[in-house]
């Protein structure tokens, strides 16, 4: 529908371009993803809107100090962007106090487990 916005995944398959040629260096490098923050602010938004992130693979331990969802927020925050839910999905289970360990303060409000 035209009130939802949409991001590229980060399967294998849609990662950077870059990712064949020294997969170290670019299997997180997320600089290739668009973010279309006017049509957001123009065609997607209303006073009462809510922000939803919905990361599937949401490991915080995996990544060490480079986390994509944080990523991802901090980039939304810089515009002015900020998600009322973070719903966070990994296949491999944690325990729920290790995981908020290592939640950024700024998003345990709305970090969903």
């Amino acid at each position: 529908s035209s009130s939802m916005g949409f991001m590229e995944p980060l399967l294998p398959v849609a990662r950077h371009p870059k990712i064949c040629h020294n997969l170290r260096a670019n299997i997180l490098n997320m600089g290739y993803l668009i973010h279309d923050f006017q049509h957001i602010c123009m065609h997607s938004l209303t006073s009462h809107s809510k922000l939803v992130f919905v990361d599937m693979g949401a490991s915080l331990d995996f990544h060490g100090r480079f986390s994509p969802n944080a990523y991802i927020y901090n980039i939304y925050k810089t515009f002015g962007f900020v998600f009322d839910h973070i719903y966070a999905y990994e296949v491999t289970p944690k325990e729920a106090p290790k995981v908020y360990e290592l939640v950024p303060e700024d998003l345990l409000y709305s970090w969903h487990w």
